[in-house]
């Protein structure tokens, strides 16, 4: 089986329906998994066929795009919610996680977690973290303190790819994506069994349960669902005998690419699972940039959410789902480098904040403050600087003036520049050597607020040296200058003059 770095993918195609062309950039896709650390691996032969009807009795949920929510994000990969309700992403591009709380405020973003790519929280608020570079799964505590590793730890896996845990046992399943496997932990980290194997590296069928390229895994009832991405299906086991109960999706051709002729294939990279309550397969589809909405109980695909495209609220490459408890839709789309948000059937949206980001100029004040005025250049990512309203802003509670848009760091988004009194600023940072700059301000029905840190340096205030005059008779020039004073120039009198 041939096997190819996506680091070195750049490939674009133009696919054509009908007389309508769409442009399928597949090197944002392969950026994603490379992100990842994935490979692709060229499939050669089919399986058996799998649940592929084509009615269903479930209906479509409604669905609504709310808005793309950013917060310096690079790559969002995979996500999870915790005990509060809280929505974690990872984003192995900036080696951080971020929670977001329901109403759109950052509740916490952790950093120095080397190449966070899996993630998923227990019963007892345990976060754990896949690292796609070590290829580990850490325990850390609700304090985030790291606590142990599932395993051996470093090298337990080729790539963790996706962590669910069993809500009924605590039961850990781990996808590793790199030796096409799901390995199964118990609530403590002990190794238990695995389920599932490599497909073969030849021209033979990929018979059920073997994988190529494990990716996004759920847990619903007593069903383990896998997406075998480059088997262009979902299997299902039975979670406690690892036993294959079926599959959804059918592969059709070994191209990367829909099929010349003959019926479409329905999933094209299948990545992250969600089932709701209704029972319906939520998949988030990294190559038809859409989340598919399938029933599992014959496998009909019931209909799609979002499309691939270019603008605001479409997907691109997306690679993780789950819906809150509020009905909301979450989707890390990498390649938008946000979190698409989608309201389906009845939902309800208490969003209440937006992201921003912030840069403070000059970036440190003395302490007395020499500096009259201090720039703040606010960007909320997502929306136009143009629509925030300006009496709603605020540095540590003082009136800042707007004064231009502009796009101060070059990053094609433009920022809007506040001004606030440096003198008036200071007595707001404390008394360390640096102090915390907090902006607020409303977005259309949404506040932001962003903190950053300013450096306070203590200006010395030199003063003039003093004169001294050395006392009269000492000092080795005493003389010298004694002489200066008593010196007289003597004058000579002129005597008459004589008379011829």
């Amino acid at each position: 089986m041939a096997t190819a770095s996506i680091c070195k993918f750049v490939l674009e195609v133009t696919a054509f329906r009908g007389n309508v062309a769409m442009r399928l950039r597949l090197a944002r896709v392969l950026a994603l998994l490379a992100l990842a650390g994935l490979h692709i691996l060229t499939p050669l032969a089919a399986h058996a066929a799998c649940r592929e009807a084509v009615n269903s009795t479930l209906p479509m949920p409604t669905w609504t795009w709310l808005r793309g929510w950013r917060a310096d994000l690079a790559a969002p990969t995979r996500l999870a919610v915790d005990g509060a309700g809280r929505v974690l992403v990872t984003d192995p591009g900036k080696g951080q996680v971020v929670s977001r709380a329901s109403d759109g405020a950052i509740a916490f973003r952790r950093t120095g977690l080397g190449s966070p790519i899996s993630i998923a929280v227990d019963a007892s608020g345990n976060t754990l973290i896949g690292d796609r570079d070590r290829g580990r799964v850490t325990f850390h505590d609700e304090q985030w303190n790291a606590r142990h590793a599932l395993g051996i730890g470093d090298g337990e896996f080729g790539l963790p790819g996706d962590i669910a845990i069993d809500p009924a046992g605590g039961e850990i399943f781990v996808s590793d994506t790199a030796r096409h496997v799901v390995v199964v932990y118990s609530a403590a980290g002990l190794r238990l069994r695995t389920i599932g194997a490599p497909a073969p590296s030849d021209d033979t069928p990929a018979a059920d349960g073997l994988f190529r390229t494990p990716t996004g895994i759920a847990i619903a009832g007593n069903e383990l669902l896998v997406a075998d991405q480059l088997n262009f299906r979902i299997q299902a086991f039975d979670k406690t005998s690892g036993a294959f109960l079926y599959c959804i999706g059918n592969y059709r051709s070994s191209s990367f690419f829909a099929p010349a002729s003959g019926p479409a294939r329905t999933l094209g990279l299948p990545q992250g699972l969600w089932v709701d309550t209704a029972g319906r397969l939520y998949v988030a589809d990294a190559y038809q940039g859409q989340i598919h909405v399938i029933d599992r109980g014959n496998g009909a695909l019931i209909g799609s959410i979002g499309v691939l495209a270019d603008e605001a609220g479409t997907l691109h490459a997306p690679s993780d789902i789950l819906i809150d408890a509020n009905g909301r839709l979450f989707v890390a789309s990498a390649n938008n480098a946000r979190l698409d948000m989608f309201g389906l059937d009845a939902y309800t949206d208490p969003e209440r904040f937006a992201p921003a980001v912030a840069r403070i100029v000059p970036e440190r004040i003395e302490r007395p403050s020499a500096a009259t005025r201090i720039d703040a250049f606010i960007e909320v990512p997502g929306y136009r600087a143009l629509d925030i309203a300006p009496a709603s802003l605020r540095i540590n509670g003082l009136t800042a003036t707007p004064i231009s848009t502009l796009d101060g760091d070059g990053n094609g988004i433009p920022e809007l520049r506040l001004s606030v009194s440096g003198a008036a600023l200071l007595p707001t940072l404390g008394t360390g050597d640096s102090g915390t700059v907090r902006v607020i301000g409303t977005i259309g029905a949404l506040r932001f607020e962003t903190t950053t840190a300013l450096a306070i340096v203590d200006r010395a205030v030199v003063a003039p040296p003093p004169q001294v005059t050395p006392p009269r008779g000492r000092g080795p020039f005493s003389r010298y200058f004694k002489a200066v004073r008593n010196f007289k120039i003597p004058v000579r009198k002129s005597s008459p003059a004589r008379r011829p």
